[in-house]
């Protein structure tokens, strides 16, 4: 089980950094404008028009912006408890167009939390999820926009071994001002999701269904360079009416230093019908420092 929980880790946080390398390459640059050869202020008579284009990153490791956070907690005594969090959120986009928007831009979303507790009656306990997703923004105008998305996600406390979500739709920014910007987002998505084996089982179980994206995400600027990072996705199922799930995050971070911060998270995914034996929402309130690039 161990082994099969490690491998299903690893192929989570090494699909979700070949989609971003991949959507980071396949975002086009922004061509810049052309100029025309002068000499002395006039166009020099047949001389041959070379266009300038303005800079742009083009490597797939270049032009992100964002922020990642790590924190670790310990407690000891009748109970020893150990955990890590980290978190990491960053964006990729051209110059911005005509419209005050970048025309593509890629965000990848990445979230780890590892808990382990035990007594000294013996009893333990593991907690561990992964979750990481890539999402693709094609600017119709300042504020409408499609996107594509890809997720994954292990969820040890509700028995998922890996979840693969795809999908894609229309968002719209609602609210957008120097300290606020709110959007929207409504899609379809394809969800396949292999389930941990339960006793009494001969077999995991694996799920296929089709379920709405209703979405926000909100980012607010506050004094002092402190900033508010929220977004929500709810999925209704289509394939089982009446079951859905959730996930949030919601991040505040405070500037300690030019590149450093102090940041407070709260993660939670919730699943309305879990296999017996597992739980419905698995949460974490974490601390730690960040780091903004």
């Amino acid at each position: 089980m161990l082994r099969r929980q490690s491998a299903a880790v690893r192929m989570i946080l090494a699909v979700v950094l070949a989609m971003a390398a991949a959507a980071a390459a396949a975002t086009p640059p922004n061509a810049g404008r052309q100029q025309a050869v002068r000499t002395n202020g006039r166009k020099t008579k047949g001389a041959k028009r070379h266009p300038v284009r303005l800079h742009q990153p083009h490597e797939p490791w270049q032009g992100w912006k964002g922020t990642g956070s790590l924190g670790y907690s310990m407690t000891t005594g009748d109970t020893q408890a150990r955990s890590l969090s980290a978190n990491l959120h960053a964006v990729r986009g051209g110059k911005n167009g005509k419209h005050g928007r970048a025309k593509w831009q890629t965000l990848v979303n990445a979230t780890l939390l590892f808990s382990h507790s035990s007594s000294n009656s013996g009893a333990v306990i593991q907690s561990d999820t992964v979750s990481g997703g890539v999402r693709e923004d094609r600017a119709l105008d300042k504020q409408n926009f499609l996107f594509a998305m890809a997720q994954l996600d292990y969820i040890q406390p509700q028995g998922i071994r890996l979840r693969q979500t795809y999908g894609g739709g229309y968002g719209r920014d609602l609210w957008q001002t120097k300290r606020l910007t709110f959007s929207g987002l409504l899609g379809m998505t394809y969800v396949h999701t292999a389930f941990a084996p339960v006793a009494g089982a001969p077999v995991a179980l694996t799920q296929n269904s089709a379920e709405v994206l209703v979405g926000e995400n909100l980012t607010l600027k506050l004094a002092h360079g402190m900033k508010i990072i929220h977004d929500l996705e709810f999925y209704p199922n289509l394939s089982q009416t009446g079951q859905y799930r959730f996930d949030t995050n919601t991040a505040f971070a405070a500037p300690v230093s030019k590149r450093l911060s102090f940041t407070l998270s709260y993660v939670e995914f919730y699943l309305s019908n879990p296999l017996p034996g597992n739980h419905k929402n698995n949460s974490t309130l974490a601390a730690g420092l960040g780091v903004t690039f």
